[in-house]
């Protein structure tokens, strides 16, 4: 299957985002981040990081489905349509209310979650890049 330019340069940028947003929330454990921080603010820190663990895993998967279509692999993937819907509606989940919402958090995490949603609204387009390869 085909992929425009436009498209391999959405991907990239699309890939690098996400990868990104995995590699900032690793180095955010790595160096402890969070170590000064009042109980609660350390359940909302550790529900954040890993809900952005399990998206940034989930996005990875959108993009690595499309990226296999386009280089001919996608023979080696069970039910595409299926597996292309459950992996969407994971990115759709939204937190459970746990009462934490209005904890503050440091800024470098305020900004690593506005960066990753940015990154993680890009899977919208993945989404439909993906449905277009496996109509043709």
């Amino acid at each position: 299957m085909s992929q425009s330019t436009a498209d391999t340069a959405f991907f990239d940028h699309a890939f690098s985002s996400v990868l990104s947003v995995i590699e900032r929330t690793r180095d955010s454990i790595v160096a402890g981040q969070g170590t000064d921080l009042d109980s609660k603010q350390k359940m909302r820190l550790s529900r954040e990081i890993s809900r952005l663990t399990s998206l940034s895993a989930t996005a990875m998967s959108l993009l690595l489905m499309y990226k296999a279509l386009v280089d001919g692999q996608g023979d080696q993937i069970d039910n595409i349509p299926a597996r292309l819907e459950e992996l969407y509606q994971g990115l759709q989940v939204q937190p459970a209310d746990d009462g934490l919402g209005d904890v503050v958090l440091p800024p470098e995490t305020v900004a690593l979650l506005a960066d990753a949603g940015q990154a993680f609204g890009l899977m919208e387009r993945v989404y439909g890049m993906i449905a277009a390869q496996i109509a043709n």
